[in-house]
């Protein structure tokens, strides 16, 4: 994102995010050893990040409790994404994406 136009207050979070999102399918979708997709649009003003894993299962989304040293991905992904969502991919796992609002420099 350093030749988008944004500045480092937009893409820091960016980064945050997307670090979460391939982290959970790492962790959650089968290991390091199967296939994770991850995908990224920046247009009018928003970053459109998609990640696809191999696994059919929903995103887990609940209480953590406050000593645990993981379980927050998320939830900060839902607190600094305007919007994100998740969906099946027919006979492939799922798609997790999010939007995020981006300013220029």
């Amino acid at each position: 994102m350093t030749d988008s136009g944004c500045s480092a207050a937009d893409t820091d979070p960016v980064v945050l995010v997307v670090s979460e999102l391939v982290s959970n399918a790492i962790l959650h979708a089968g290991g390091a050893d199967q296939p994770i997709e991850l995908m990224a649009d920046h247009h009018a003003g928003f970053v459109h990040i998609e990640v696809h894993d191999h696994d059919p299962r929903p995103p887990e989304t609940g209480p953590t409790p406050v000593d645990a040293d993981r379980g927050r991905g998320l939830l900060i992904v839902d607190q600094l994404a305007r919007q994100w969502g998740w969906e099946r991919v027919q006979g492939n796992g799922k798609r997790v994406w999010c939007e995020m609002a981006v300013r220029g420099r």
